[in-house]
């Protein structure tokens, strides 16, 4: 994915009042014949697997240690390394609803935020 876009202006106009918000916006342009995660290499490292996930590092260690999520490392020691396909499973096979398909290209938030 790739940002696009970096602020916006929203204009709402009603009852003789004109209100005017700039919006950081970040737009991202999904090539639908790209696999997801396929701009990570097979083997990542905790940083890039946390990366992957969108969640904080110390998270993921978190869930390592609780076994909740697939990691190998290497013997006798405690580098942890994730396979990409392996973790893309994991996190399809994940209880809930599915909203890849929702047809949300971007997200806002409030400027200064």
């Amino acid at each position: 994915m790739r940002r696009l876009g970096q602020y916006a202006l929203f204009v709402r106009i009603g009852q003789g009042r004109v209100e005017l918000d700039i919006r950081r916006v970040t737009v991202r342009a999904v090539d639908p014949s790209i696999a997801p995660g396929a701009d990570f290499p097979p083997v990542l490292t905790a940083a890039m697997a946390a990366e992957l996930l969108q969640v904080n590092v110390e998270y993921l260690r978190r869930m390592v240690r609780d076994e909740r999520i697939p990691c190998h490392r290497f013997p006798g020691g405690r580098e942890m390394r994730f396979l990409r396909d392996e973790l893309l499973a994991w996190l399809a096979a994940l209880p809930g609803d599915d909203q890849s398909s929702s047809g949300r290209t971007h997200e806002t938030e409030a400027l200064g935020t």
